[in-house]
């Protein structure tokens, strides 16, 4: 059974990127609709983060850690400006 973390988990992967913890940013699902903050999104983790949105499962955005940088990727997360 895959079990997802709350989208608190990428407070410190967003922080090192943008310089400030992004989860209280709220945004909406392109797919659904549905709006809330990062952290109530569903994070899966892996080789990185996937962030889905917990109302339909769709991808709002990955992040890739690398040696010296973090890779952020917005897919159906909208009206949010990370910087």
């Amino acid at each position: 059974m895959v079990t997802h973390l709350d989208g608190n988990v990428l407070a410190g992967p967003l922080s090192e990127r943008y310089g400030t913890d992004r989860t209280a940013e709220v945004g909406s699902c392109a797919e659904c609709g549905q709006s809330g903050s990062l952290a109530q999104s569903h994070v899966y983790t892996g080789a990185g983060f996937v962030a889905r949105c917990a109302n339909c499962g769709a991808v709002l955005l990955t992040v890739v850690e690398r040696p010296g940088e973090t890779v952020v990727r917005v897919h159906a997360l909208t009206g949010v400006d990370l910087g």
